[in-house]
C-alpha cells in the first residue's frame, strides 16, 4: 500500500480516552421524591375543588331536567284539551294505573294524564291515557299547593280546576325540591288561564 492510499483516522472527538468529557446536561434527570409529592398534592386540591362542583352541575341538570318534564305533562294537557275539546286531567298516581284518592301534597311518586270523558277526575275504562310518570329519582320531591293536592284538569278553553272544583279558572303552583333545601328548588307555576311556566328564579320558601 503507498502513502497516499492511507486514509485518515476516524475522529474520536468527545471520546473520554481523548481527554474530552461528554456533554451530561444532554442525559435525562428523573423526578425526585419532593418533586413527586408537590405534583401529587397539587393534583388532589384541584380534584377536591372540580368534584362538588361536578356534582353540583349533576344536581341541577336533574332538577331542570325533572321540572321541565312535568311542565311538558302539564302543557301537553292543555294542549289536547284545546284541540280536542275535551278535559284532560293530569292526576298523581303511584302505580302508573291509577289516580290516587288521597289530598295529601305528594306528587312525586308519578303521575298520569288521561282524556277524562266523564269529568271525574279518575281513570275510567272508557279514558285515554296520554302519558305516565314514574317517581322522581335520587330523592327529589314534587309538592302542590293546596289547589292541586289531588289532581290538575284542563277544559277545553285551557283553564284548569283542580280539588273537586267546577268552575274555572284556578291558579297556583308545584316545587320540586332535592336533598339541598328549599334554595336549590324549582317552581313550576299555574297562570290563571292554565299555561304552566318553570320559574326561572331558584328558591321556593319551604321545602320539601
Amino acid at each position: 500500500m503507498t502513502p497516499s492510499s492511507r486514509q485518515p483516522p476516524p475522529c474520536r472527538c468527545g471520546h473520554p480516552r481523548d481527554g474530552v468529557p461528554l456533554r451530561r446536561g444532554l442525559r435525562a434527570r428523573g423526578m425526585t421524591l419532593i418533586e413527586l409529592i408537590v405534583v401529587v398534592a397539587v393534583g388532589l386540591v384541584l380534584l377536591s375543588t372540580a368534584v362538588p362542583s361536578f356534582y353540583e352541575v349533576m344536581q341541577n341538570n336533574r332538577l331542570t331536567a325533572q321540572s321541565n318534564d312535568f311542565a311538558a305533562t302539564l302543557t301537553q294537557a292543555r294542549s289536547e284539551a284545546r284541540k280536542r275539546r275535551l278535559q284532560i286531567t293530569v292526576c298523581k298516581s303511584s302505580d302508573g294505573e291509577n289516580c290516587s284518592t288521597s289530598n295529601s301534597v305528594t306528587w312525586e311518586n308519578g303521575w298520569i294524564s288521561f282524556i277524562d270523558l266523564d269529568r271525574d277526575a279518575d281513570i275510567d275504562t272508557d279514558d285515554v291515557v296520554l302519558r305516565t310518570a314514574d317517581a322522581l329519582t335520587h330523592g327529589s320531591t314534587l309538592r302542590a299547593g293546596a289547589e292541586f293536592t289531588r289532581y290538575i284538569a284542563y277544559r277545553p278553553d285551557g283553564r284548569c280546576i283542580g280539588n273537586g272544583n267546577t268552575t274555572p279558572p284556578a291558579q297556583g303552583s308545584f316545587r320540586l325540591c332535592d336533598k339541598r333545601g328549599k334554595d336549590a328548588a324549582r317552581q313550576i307555576l299555574i297562570s290563571p288561564i292554565g299555561r304552566p311556566s318553570v320559574n326561572p328564579t331558584r328558591g321556593v320558601t319551604a321545602c320539601p
